[in-house]
């Protein structure tokens, strides 16, 4: 299995870039599995088991991933404005999955940092921005906010 597609693409005349791409690439990629992991995990509490929950798992996610252009686009531009999903909304939510897989008795080691992001965004005036602007609290050149 070549989890990384088995193709190689020329990324830009500085031999670094290439090492860099690999680990964002990857960073994304392992991400998704912990993802993919916490949900069958969750689905497991109930009875449903991995195979079961795969299916509809890659169609919500490839659904999902449509967003990503437009999010790229906002986090290149430094502009989060939005009218719907923003970083309030999304941190209810995400502290509403993370309460009810607690319930189930499972850890939220995957997910809580994620949260963390949204709340600190939230906590610097950001609640009305969209979930993109998540990725300040990552930023180097722009600390935890």
């Amino acid at each position: 299995m070549l989890l990384g597609g088995g193709e190689g693409s020329l990324v830009g005349p500085a031999a670094e870039l290439s090492s860099v791409y690999d680990t964002a690439l990857l960073s994304g990629m392992y991400a998704m599995f912990a993802g993919f992991f916490q949900a069958v995990a969750l689905a497991g509490t109930a009875g449903i088991g991995a195979a079961e929950l795969t299916g509809p798992l890659v169609r919500w996610l490839t659904a999902a991933a449509d967003a990503l252009p437009a999010f790229a686009r906002e986090i290149d531009d430094r502009e989060y404005g939005t009218t719907t999903s923003n970083l309030e909304i999304n941190a209810v939510g995400l502290r509403n999955i993370l309460a009810a897989t607690e319930a189930q008795g499972l850890p939220t080691d995957l997910l809580a940092p994620l949260l963390r992001l949204f709340d600190d965004q939230v906590r610097a005036g950001h609640a009305a921005s969209s979930l993109s602007r998540a990725v300040e609290s990552l930023r180097a050149d722009t600390g935890r906010l």
